[in-house]
Protein backbone atom coordinates (compact mmCIF):
# COMPACT_ATOMS: atom_id res chain seq x y z
CA UNK A 1 0.00 0.00 0.00
CA UNK A 2 1.50 3.07 -1.11
CA UNK A 3 1.37 6.64 1.06
CA UNK A 4 -0.38 9.64 -0.92
CA UNK A 5 1.77 12.31 -1.39
CA UNK A 6 1.67 15.81 0.99
CA UNK A 7 0.58 18.94 -1.58
CA UNK A 8 4.19 21.22 -1.36
CA UNK A 9 2.79 24.76 -2.65
CA UNK A 10 -0.30 26.59 -2.28
CA UNK A 11 -2.96 28.55 -3.89
CA UNK A 12 -6.18 30.25 -4.07
CA UNK A 13 -8.94 30.66 -6.74
CA UNK A 14 -11.26 33.84 -6.53
CA UNK A 15 -13.74 35.25 -8.77
CA UNK A 16 -13.58 39.11 -9.57
CA UNK A 17 -16.30 40.04 -12.02
CA UNK A 18 -15.56 38.33 -15.01
CA UNK A 19 -11.80 37.32 -13.90
CA UNK A 20 -10.62 34.33 -12.24
CA UNK A 21 -7.67 35.35 -9.51
CA UNK A 22 -5.12 32.50 -9.37
CA UNK A 23 -2.11 33.11 -6.94
CA UNK A 24 0.53 30.53 -6.61
CA UNK A 25 2.71 30.57 -3.49
CA UNK A 26 6.18 27.73 -2.42
CA UNK A 27 7.31 24.70 -4.63
CA UNK A 28 4.51 23.46 -6.31
CA UNK A 29 4.52 19.53 -6.87
CA UNK A 30 1.95 17.19 -8.74
CA UNK A 31 -0.87 17.10 -5.60
CA UNK A 32 -1.04 21.10 -5.66
CA UNK A 33 -1.14 20.66 -10.00
CA UNK A 34 -3.89 18.29 -9.38
CA UNK A 35 -5.90 20.23 -6.72
CA UNK A 36 -5.80 23.78 -8.96
CA UNK A 37 -7.26 21.55 -12.01
CA UNK A 38 -10.06 19.84 -9.90
CA UNK A 39 -10.77 23.02 -7.92
CA UNK A 40 -10.09 25.16 -10.36
CA UNK A 41 -12.28 22.86 -13.03
CA UNK A 42 -15.18 23.06 -10.84
CA UNK A 43 -15.32 27.43 -10.95
CA UNK A 44 -14.51 27.42 -15.12
CA UNK A 45 -17.28 24.88 -15.56
CA UNK A 46 -19.83 27.20 -13.44
CA UNK A 47 -18.88 30.31 -16.10
CA UNK A 48 -19.18 27.86 -19.22
CA UNK A 49 -20.72 30.08 -21.96
CA UNK A 50 -19.69 32.93 -20.93
CA UNK A 51 -16.56 34.77 -21.91
CA UNK A 52 -13.86 35.27 -18.47
CA UNK A 53 -10.32 35.88 -17.97
CA UNK A 54 -7.35 34.86 -15.78
CA UNK A 55 -5.18 36.78 -13.96
CA UNK A 56 -2.53 34.36 -12.41
CA UNK A 57 0.25 35.88 -10.00
CA UNK A 58 3.18 34.05 -9.74
CA UNK A 59 4.90 36.84 -7.22
CA UNK A 60 5.02 34.27 -4.07
CA UNK A 61 5.75 30.95 -6.47
CA UNK A 62 9.17 29.30 -6.32
CA UNK A 63 8.39 27.12 -9.01
CA UNK A 64 7.33 23.45 -9.77
CA UNK A 65 7.98 19.81 -10.41
CA UNK A 66 7.83 19.19 -14.29
CA UNK A 67 4.66 16.89 -13.46
CA UNK A 68 3.40 19.78 -11.42
CA UNK A 69 3.83 22.10 -14.66
CA UNK A 70 2.34 19.46 -16.69
CA UNK A 71 -0.52 19.71 -14.44
CA UNK A 72 -0.95 23.15 -14.45
CA UNK A 73 -1.07 23.53 -18.10
CA UNK A 74 -3.90 20.84 -18.14
CA UNK A 75 -6.24 23.51 -15.72
CA UNK A 76 -5.41 26.01 -18.35
CA UNK A 77 -5.91 23.74 -21.17
CA UNK A 78 -9.68 22.77 -19.60
CA UNK A 79 -10.37 26.52 -18.18
CA UNK A 80 -9.67 27.06 -22.58
CA UNK A 81 -12.68 24.34 -23.38
CA UNK A 82 -14.98 26.72 -20.34
CA UNK A 83 -14.92 29.93 -21.71
CA UNK A 84 -11.71 31.33 -21.27
CA UNK A 85 -10.80 34.45 -23.27
CA UNK A 86 -7.76 36.10 -21.98
CA UNK A 87 -5.10 35.13 -19.64
CA UNK A 88 -2.56 37.63 -18.34
CA UNK A 89 0.47 36.12 -15.85
CA UNK A 90 2.22 38.45 -13.40
CA UNK A 91 5.92 37.19 -14.11
CA UNK A 92 7.79 39.36 -11.54
CA UNK A 93 11.31 38.60 -12.32
CA UNK A 94 13.60 36.78 -14.39
CA UNK A 95 13.69 33.23 -12.35
CA UNK A 96 9.88 33.07 -12.80
CA UNK A 97 9.92 33.96 -16.26
CA UNK A 98 12.52 30.78 -17.17
CA UNK A 99 10.14 28.53 -15.84
CA UNK A 100 6.60 30.25 -17.37
CA UNK A 101 8.40 31.78 -20.40
CA UNK A 102 7.42 27.86 -22.23
CA UNK A 103 4.13 28.07 -21.02
CA UNK A 104 3.29 31.25 -21.92
CA UNK A 105 4.17 30.72 -25.76
CA UNK A 106 2.28 28.15 -25.94
CA UNK A 107 -0.69 29.86 -24.18
CA UNK A 108 0.03 33.11 -26.45
CA UNK A 109 -0.69 30.75 -29.55
CA UNK A 110 -3.91 29.26 -28.06
CA UNK A 111 -5.66 32.57 -26.31
CA UNK A 112 -4.81 35.92 -25.69
CA UNK A 113 -2.58 36.08 -23.49
CA UNK A 114 -0.23 39.03 -21.95
CA UNK A 115 2.96 38.53 -19.63
CA UNK A 116 2.92 41.67 -16.97
CA UNK A 117 5.29 42.69 -14.19
CA UNK A 118 2.34 43.59 -11.80
CA UNK A 119 -0.79 43.03 -10.30
CA UNK A 120 -1.85 46.36 -11.69
CA UNK A 121 -0.90 45.84 -15.01
CA UNK A 122 -2.41 43.02 -15.67
CA UNK A 123 -5.62 44.14 -14.36
CA UNK A 124 -5.27 47.17 -16.40
CA UNK A 125 -4.66 45.01 -19.37
CA UNK A 126 -7.61 42.35 -18.79
CA UNK A 127 -10.03 45.41 -18.54
CA UNK A 128 -8.50 46.88 -21.93
CA UNK A 129 -9.44 42.96 -23.09
CA UNK A 130 -13.23 44.21 -22.28
CA UNK A 131 -13.42 41.88 -18.89
CA UNK A 132 -14.99 43.37 -15.70
CA UNK A 133 -13.01 43.52 -12.28
CA UNK A 134 -15.24 44.27 -9.38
Amino acid sequence: MTTPWNQHGRFSLTWRGEVLVLRLEGTWNEVAAKRLREQGGRLARGRAGRPWGLLSDTAAWEGATPEALDGIWAFFEDALQHGLVAAATVIPDSFQALIIQPMAARAAHLTNFHGCSSVAEAEAWLRAQGLTLE
